[in-house]
């Protein structure tokens, strides 16, 4: 990332440039992106979203996680802004099933202390979160899928790097249908986030669509 002096933020310029940056070296060969933090050199949280859906769309579609960079302690997260973690998918807890779940994009992340539910996304033909789907399809239809929510969220739909759709959270638990139009040529993505009063507290890795 991009290093500044404390309480300095990264101006559109500098993103720009990274973006560019990440896109020419293929971001050096990284399968992951560190997305979810809100205070990291600079960059907030709009800022690590904004390079992660730019990227996405250069092509370059790396998987989310979220950050607290905590070391030295237990739960030195806790009160920061840098709360976040990260939810994998895995049949068990163990290194070769949690590097699968990393590899295929099946993770979610968010706010430890204000979220501790489930996210994914389901597409028509059976494909979950984190999923390339080729097609040539005018328009897909996919179910957001939310657990263990609070009951006073908002869900935000992003379509391809712009917010598509918001709504308040129907409950504790949902599944949301949403129909993405995809673009004649190049890549489109759907991925969700909820918010509560702060802002962002958990967020969906994509679903991505390409032309064959």
């Amino acid at each position: 990332g991009v290093m500044k002096a404390s309480g300095t933020r990264i101006t559109p310029s500098e993103r720009e440039a990274l973006l560019a940056e990440l896109l020419a070296t293929r971001a050096n060969g990284a399968d992951i992106l560190e997305v979810g933090y809100r205070d990291r050199g600079g960059a907030g949280l709009e800022d690590h979203l904004w390079l992660w859906d730019q990227l996405a769309l250069g092509g370059l579609r790396l998987v989310g996680t979220g950050v607290n960079d905590s070391h030295g302690g237990p739960e030195r997260w806790r009160g920061t802004p840098n709360n976040f973690l990260s939810w994998i998918y895995a049949p068990t807890p163990d290194v070769p099933h949690l590097i699968e779940g990393l590899r295929a994009g099946r993770v979610y992340f968010g706010d430890r202390e204000r979220f501790d539910g489930e996210l994914d996304l389901l597409a028509e033909d059976g494909t979950r979160m984190g999923a390339t789907i080729v097609t040539r399809a005018e328009r897909v239809s996919l179910s957001l899928i939310a657990r263990g929510l609070r009951g006073d969220e908002e869900v935000v739909v992003i379509e391809s790097g712009r917010p598509a759709a918001r709504f308040a959270a129907p409950g504790a638990s949902f599944q949301h249908r949403h129909v993405l139009p995809l673009p004649a040529g190049g890549p489109a993505f759907v991925r969700f986030e909820i918010h509560d009063a702060s802002g962002a507290i958990a967020l969906s890795n994509p679903i991505h669509f390409l032309r064959p």
